[in-house]
């Protein structure tokens, strides 16, 4: 597999991006890894060695596309990351900042398997500019399904959402403890429990991942497991 290879297969995965981009250009590229990125994310450091690197180009935008062979397929499949400068005013966990100055923040995917459960149909993930704080107006149906419910409310308006699901469900982070929490209003998955004492189709914990870095970790060894 070649690197061109892996670029049209990426312009066919995402021809809604592509159709918006007047001129781009692509050349072979690499991505530098630090020895305590290395140790505190292993096996996405593991993921990231094995990595096919394009410098990609979107009209006036810098992007990385990372690639890999699909061992059954024998297709690839990737991510298109971002660098962007870290906002110190912005409350990211220091996991959270070694990831992004490390490998960017998740823009787009491209042929991504059913088996990558946590990480189908996200709009972003990891992406700074693309976080947010709190539950925004989603906040005020909580506190109403709690009240006809009965439950009591969690506060999640210092919660960090990282990740953001195409129908609305989001992942976040709690910047003090470190867990990872989703709010899942529309969703029918079987990874997911629903956080004690909350109504159905709110928060939830995902099974077997505690913290960021299980999240991050998790997500690696799925891409992992189909690396030719």
């Amino acid at each position: 597999m070649n690197t061109t290879d892996d670029f049209e297969s990426f312009k066919n995965n995402n021809r809604s991006l592509l159709f918006k981009i007047k001129e781009y250009e692509y050349s072979e590229g690499r991505l530098d890894l630090d020895s305590e990125f290395n140790a505190t994310f292993k096996y996405l450091s593991n993921l990231l060695l094995h990595a096919r690197v394009l410098d990609v180009r979107l009209d006036s935008n810098m992007y990385k596309l990372l690639s890999w062979t699909d061992k059954e397929t024998l297709e690839p499949y990737g991510i298109l990351v971002k660098f962007e400068d870290i906002n110190a005013n912005f409350p990211l966990i220091y996991g959270h900042k070694l990831l992004l100055k490390n490998m960017g923040g998740v823009y787009e995917t491209y042929n991504q398997r059913d088996e990558f459960y946590i990480a189908i149909n996200q709009n972003f993930i990891f992406l700074q500019s693309e976080c947010r704080q709190g539950l925004g107006d989603d906040r005020i149906i909580y506190e109403d399904l709690c009240r006809s419910q009965g439950a009591k409310p969690v506060d999640t308006e210092n919660w960090i959402m990282f990740a953001l699901e195409a129908n609305g469900n989001r992942t976040f982070y709690d910047p003090v403890t470190e867990k990872v929490f989703l709010w899942a209003p529309d969703h029918n998955f079987n990874f997911i429990t629903p956080l004690p004492g909350q109504p159905e189709y709110t928060l939830y914990t995902i099974n077997g991942i505690h913290t960021f870095t299980d999240y991050v970790e998790t997500l690696a060894q799925q891409w992992l497991e189909w690396v030719s």
